[in-house]
This record gives C-alpha cells, structure tokens and sequence, in this order.
C-alpha cells in the first residue's frame, strides 16, 4: 500500500514552493525547450508566442472545464483558488494551437508533432506534482498498489494519469527515433492519450452523467480524430 502524506510544498535556497505549481512550472519549461528544439524552422509568426498564447487559451479552457466537471455551481467555483481540466485544456489549447498554425502557414503536421512529444513530456512531469499532493484520490479498492487514508484503501489515479503520460512519452519517443511518418505522433498522441485518460476514469469518484465522466466525453472525440488521422496519413503521400 502507498502510505498517505501531502507534500503540499517544499523549501529550496530558502524560497518555499507549491509542489503542484513547482512541478507544472518544470513541466511546461521542459515541453517548451524540447518544442524549440524539434518543431521546424519559420518565416511568420514565433514560437514563443505560439506557445505562450497557446498556453493561455489552454488555462482558460482548463479552468473552464473544471468548473464544469467539478457538479458545483459556476457560483462556487470560478473564484476558488485551485482547480484545473487538462481535458478542457487540451481542447482549448489544441483548438488555439490549430488556428495559429493555419493563421501563420506552418507545416501543420509536423508542427503538431513536435507538439504532442513536448505536451507529453510535460504533461508527465506535471502528474509528478499531482501525485505528490495525492490531488486525484479515487474510488475504494483492494489492489495492492492503492493508498491508505484513515483505514480505507482508495486508487491513486494521479499514479494512474503519470503512468499513461510516461508510457505515451515513450512511445512517441521511439516513433520519433524509427522516423515515423510525418503525423504518426499526432494522431497516437490523441489516440492513446485518450484512450488510456478514458480508461483511468472509471477508477474517478464522478461525477457522472449517463454513466461517463465529463472528462471521459470529452476523451471519446479526442480518440475519433486519432484513429481519423491514422486512416488518413495512409492515403497521404506528403503532409
């Protein structure tokens, strides 16, 4: 069993962190020097705004979709001091990245590659933060690798999400060594981040509405373009 201690935040030089925040800050510092590094070389527009605006759509649309998910009113949760989606994140933030891709005339896929290896990469280093704060406890179980809270033994599917994030970085990551086709590591990017997000929600508390999660709805269109993308770099010959 995972004994139960939150560290909630940690000292160095003095200076004293939010783990969650310190963790999500390396994350997105990490994604963003390997994004420079890959993504190819442009006339128009810049990275760094690519990233910093896309990074801002993206909290916005996290913060909304926590609020949405949380089964709170709007009320009590648009001034609370913490919450954020990654799925409502994701679809904001994909839908921004989109539209400056198209605006600026990138090379759509292979901007997006780069992308999805970088968004992996921090979103795994984000779930460190996470797991540390235990910010995802689950519903009651037996299995051997839950956590133990007051007698009780519950699933930690912050564990669950950093597992699937480490094993998509990987995955992309050799793709990207075996010189994949151009996409291959956007369309397994949706595919399998959504797949196994939809698969770590039935181990959430909820709420639900017919049966699903709102995050797990949100993950079923996620994994349609994925599977859309593969069916359609084979009959591309050139993206």
């Amino acid at each position: 069993m995972i004994p139960y201690h939150q560290l909630s935040t940690v000292s160095i030089w003095g200076i004293t962190f939010q783990v969650w925040g310190l963790f999500a800050a390396i994350g997105f510092l990490a994604g963003a020097t390997l994004f420079r590094r890959i993504v190819p070389k442009v006339e128009r527009g810049s990275h760094e705004l690519f990233l910093l605006l896309t990074l801002l759509i993206g909290l916005i649309g996290a913060r909304a979709g926590y609020i949405f998910s949380s089964g709170s009113s709007i009320g009590e949760t648009i001034f609370a001091s913490d919450g954020l989606g990654f799925a409502g994140g994701l679809l904001a933030g994909g839908l921004a990245a989109w539209g400056l891709i198209r605006l600026w005339r990138w090379p759509t896929f292979k901007t997006l590659d780069a992308l999805a290896l970088s968004l992996a990469l921090a979103y795994t280093i984000g779930r460190i933060g996470c797991f540390a704060i235990h910010d995802h406890i689950g519903k009651p179980t037996s299995v051997p690798w839950g956590i133990r809270i007051g007698g009780q033994t519950f699933h930690e599917t912050s564990l669950y999400t950093f597992l699937a994030g480490l094993l998509l970085v990987l995955t992309l990551l050799f793709l990207r060594w075996k010189k994949a086709p151009t996409g291959t590591l956007t369309a397994l990017f949706f595919a399998q981040y959504a797949l196994g997000r939809f698969m770590i929600e039935f181990f959430q508390v909820g709420p639900y509405y017919l049966g699903l999660t709102y995050t797990q709805f949100v993950m079923i269109p996620f994994c349609l373009i994925g599977i859309y993308l593969f069916f359609r770099l084979r009959v591309l010959k050139s993206l």
